[in-house]
């Protein structure tokens, strides 16, 4: 399978598990060349008493894989145990075909369960163990603290024998506490019904035994939902024990969706307009380039078409309507059908760079940097929010650094060094309220940011908070060039996108 067939890979972890737990299975997937996400829940924040549950978890994993599919990725969530709560309950509107029907690129592709709870709405992980008649097991099963944080009171026995103790040791050192109330909370969402789903059974799992997975695929396949299942001869923790297999079955689940390719075509010639080329797969959409015939890459820009019915052969004729030219095509091809569009969609973020008539060669200079730096700052904004903002872009020498504002003014100093996509970014931020707004301020002193702070302790760990100063927040601020990573960049948006939502 080609690289860039594959989707995103985002981990949804058990109870007690931490990102540094799937170390294995990270590895073994980025070995075989997924982008892979492990998003900590907050559950397992180790706060005493414990400050989120269920709910939490799926308000930071829906906000998390949403900013991905935002940015046109196709995600495959892979849930082990509790995280199939969290999973089930998170994604649900945000599958390939509900996303397509609404026009949007990306989405979530599969559902891959990892001997996990895949239940109705309403229902209770604790409910599964009462349907077993095991309640009388949970006090042997989980050391529970008076505050509802829990433990397993013997975790290597749900790893299973086998592992070399060293490792096993390394793995049982990353557990944590977990809140344990979030057994007794019940699933509002079920996202199975309606993205692709696929089972993993863990024949040894003592844990959550095969009854308990079987029960859960009935539950589904009653509901009127297909699911493929696959076998691993091995206890609790596959990630742990069985890392290369899952990778295996991941392979096997994906390879099925078909992806769909970008298409050049020759705006001249008597017979009008022909395919000329094809680009690299772009999943989920047709992307049809119009311009002169090259042979191994298109020129421009592309026209993104949204596939309808993956495998149904297509052919009629397509109107494409762009501001140069109108193409009229007719042709077949396996694997894509598509939109006509009138009009191509216009970004939500828009900017404009007042220039000089008669500029002199500083400026002509300037405006070419400032151009290429706004270009992609812009464009990284777009792939990660859907913020709307008309900014004008200035270049004014008397600016020591740069400098923007609330009312969507953004003025570049005479410093090349500042007239870069980071400058670029952090001067966005403050047009959309960063320092600028009163609400900022008084989130800032409150510390009040329920959805920007789990997204920050997803990347960088439960004790991580969001500090402000002078204006700015940190971290992914990107309040210096010392801090710019193409890692960083993507957080920024997502860490301002997520204190929009707190109300910014």
């Amino acid at each position: 399978m080609a690289a860039a067939t594959k989707p995103t890979i985002v981990i949804i972890h058990g109870g007690w598990h931490v990102p540094e737990s799937y170390a294995k299975l990270i590895n073994a997937l980025e070995s075989q060349g997924y982008e892979v996400h492990v998003p900590r829940l907050p559950s397992m924040n180790e706060a005493r008493p414990p400050n989120a549950d269920l709910f939490t978890d799926s308000a930071l994993v829906r906000s998390y894989v949403e900013s991905l599919v935002r940015a046109g990725r196709t995600v495959a969530a892979i849930m082990h145990s509790y995280g199939g709560m969290v999973g089930s309950n998170a994604l649900h509107g945000l599958g390939l075909d509900a996303r397509r029907a609404q026009g949007l690129r990306g989405g979530v592709s599969h559902l891959i369960y990892l001997c996990a709870y895949a239940v109705p709405e309403g229902v209770k992980s604790m409910d599964k163990v009462e349907e077993f008649g095991h309640m009388d097991l949970v006090p042997l099963a989980f050391d529970i603290a008076e505050d509802k944080t829990c433990l397993h009171r013997d975790p290597a026995f749900m790893v299973g024998p086998g592992s070399d103790q060293k490792e096993l040791e390394e793995y049982l050192g990353t557990f944590v506490r977990w809140n344990g109330q979030c057994m007794y909370q019940g699933s509002e969402h079920a996202a199975w019904r309606e993205i692709p789903v696929s089972y993993v059974y863990c024949t040894l799992d003592a844990f959550v035994p095969l009854d308990y997975q079987k029960s859960f695929v009935e539950g589904m396949e009653k509901a009127g939902r297909e699911v493929r299942t696959f076998e691993l001869p091995t206890h609790h923790c596959p990630n742990f024990t069985a890392a290369e297999g899952v990778v295996d079955i991941v392979n096997k689940v994906v390879s099925g969706y078909t992806p769909a390719y970008m298409l050049c075509v020759r705006s001249t010639g008597e017979d009008g307009p022909s395919i000329i080329d094809h680009g690299p797969p772009i999943d989920g959409f047709l992307s049809i380039i119009h311009g002169p015939q090259h042979s191994s890459s298109c020129p421009g820009s592309p026209l993104i078409v949204p596939k309808k019915n993956i495998g149904t052969r297509l052919s009629s004729p397509i109107t494409i309507t762009t501001t140069t030219t109108t193409l009229k095509m007719r042709f077949s091809m396996l694997a894509a059908t598509a939109l006509a569009y009138a009009s191509a969609a216009s970004a939500a973020m828009s900017w404009n760079l007042q220039k000089s008539s008669s500029p002199s060669s500083d400026e002509s200079e300037a405006y070419e940097r400032i151009t290429s730096a706004m270009t992609a700052a812009v464009a990284r904004y777009g792939r990660f929010t859907d913020a709307s903002k008309s900014i004008r872009v200035y270049y004014s020498p008397g600016v020591p650094t740069a400098e923007a504002n609330y009312n969507g003014d953004l003025r570049f100093g005479a410093d090349r060094a500042y007239m870069t996509e980071r400058t670029a970014m952090h001067e966005i931020s403050h047009t959309l309220g960063v320092g600028q707004t009163a609400a900022f301020d008084q989130k800032c002193a409150a510390n009040d940011w329920p959805t920007a702070t789990p997204l920050l302790q997803s990347f960088d760990g439960a004790g991580a908070t969001i500090s402000c100063g002078g204006g700015h927040f940190w971290p992914y601020g990107l309040n210096y060039e010392s801090e710019w990573s193409e890692t960083n960049g993507d957080r920024h948006v997502q860490m301002v996108d997520a204190m929009l939502k707190d109300g910014m």
